[in-house]
């Protein structure tokens, strides 16, 4: 990646959505807020897209990533009855965050996001394995 360009992490979680730029191989800024999670699909979609607003001010983001807490069509982007969100049953993520920001938007599920985070930025981080297992542990 070229080091003067940014990307964009989110973690949507059933109370609370964190937002970061990473750039330049550091994580230069994190967001958050309370995630309304009784709210409606468009509610739930205005939280996340005010912490994306700022992050993209600096003109130099190249892409969004997204973890989500339910099962992902991982190449459609639509995520499907999101945990303890119960308005977002079927929300094609990707093509409504591609549309409003015009960029390349990824989305997962937030394990897998935090696996592949684990791998390469945490404790897998310069490790000689081709693999590492990482396991959450469910609040319900």
């Amino acid at each position: 990646m070229d080091r003067d360009k940014a990307v964009i992490g989110i973690d949507l979680g059933a109370t609370n959505i964190r937002a970061g730029r990473y750039v330049n191989g550091a994580l230069n800024e994190i967001l958050h807020c309370a995630t309304p999670n009784k709210g409606t699909v468009q509610e739930v979609l205005q939280a996340i897209y005010s912490l994306i607003e700022p992050l993209t001010n600096t003109g130099n983001v190249t892409s969004i990533g997204i973890g989500v807490p339910s099962v992902v069509d991982v190449k459609e982007g639509i995520v499907y009855d999101v945990q303890h969100i119960a308005s977002w049953v079927e929300v094609p993520l990707k093509k409504l965050m591609e549309t409003r920001f015009q960029m390349q938007v990824y989305v997962n599920n937030d394990a897998n996001c935090f696996a592949v985070g684990e791998y390469y930025f945490g404790n897998g981080k310069g490790k000689e394995v081709d693999s590492l297992i990482g396991l959450t542990l469910g609040t319900g």
